[in-house]
């Protein structure tokens, strides 16, 4: 029985309100995200993540290497060799 007021969507966490080690469902709400293209990314190898039997765990670490911010949740910008202009 529903008490007749609409159910109130999750506010998407800030980075420092994520937990050290997140289910996919937590990374993808953080990332805007449905769990499905979290899951996808992992299988495909392009997203950072650890088995544990059948569960999918991501550390805030691994999220923030990928996003390329720091703990903190400042950007930072990393510039491979690759992308780095001759002097």
């Amino acid at each position: 029985m529903s008490s007749g007021k609409p159910a109130r969507p999750r506010k998407r966490p800030t980075f420092e309100e994520l937990p050290e080690v997140m289910k996919v469902q937590d990374a993808a709400r953080y990332l805007g995200v449905a769990p499905s293209t979290i899951y996808e990314a992992v299988r495909r190898g392009e997203f950072p993540a650890l088995r544990l039997g059948q569960r999918v765990v991501i550390s805030r670490w691994h999220l923030a290497q990928a996003l390329g911010i720091g703990e903190e949740g400042e950007r930072r910008v990393v510039v491979s060799p690759e992308t780095r202009r001759p002097a």
